[in-house]
């Protein structure tokens, strides 16, 4: 009843049978369940790479199956792939754009954060606008009144 349900040997069976649209953008639905728990054991074992490698993927997988995307979110994205220290990135935001959240050393901010709005402002004529946040606590279950 539900697509989150789905399991993904099943969707592709049936693949042939959708829209292409509907099948690019059921499939990356699918997979970001998986990589939601991906991501969270990751965060549960500590490894911020494991982490950082789920958040490039499911920006992949929301530029290519979904399409909410924009250019320069995908320059972004991009950008800091290539800035040291970087662990991860993706989209987030509601509507199409948005905005694009980086998972990076602690010691490796600033530099990237220069390094991706150099080559933004270089290919949009435009300087993004960056924000630096720290950390908190760490990675653990939140439960509550509304949450199984």
């Amino acid at each position: 009843t539900c697509l989150r349900d789905v399991r993904f040997e099943t969707f592709h069976e049936h693949r042939a049978a959708l829209e292409p649209v509907v099948a690019r953008r059921a499939e990356h639905v699918i997979r970001e369940v998986a990589r939601t728990f991906a991501a969270r054991d990751a965060l549960m074992l500590g490894n911020a790479a494991g982490l950082g490698a789920e958040m490039f993927r499911a920006h992949d997988s929301l530029r290519d199956l979904f399409e909410p995307s924009v250019t320069e979110l995908d320059q972004i994205v991009e950008s800091a792939a290539s800035c040291p220290g970087v662990l991860g990135a993706r989209l987030t935001g509601a509507g199409f754009g948005g905005c694009v959240v980086i998972l990076l050393d602690a010691n490796a901010g600033p530099s990237a954060a220069n390094q991706i709005a150099f080559e933004f402002e270089r290919r949009f004529g435009r300087r993004p606008s960056i924000e630096l946040f720290g950390r908190d606590a760490g990675p653990r279950e939140v439960a509550g009144p509304h949450m199984e």
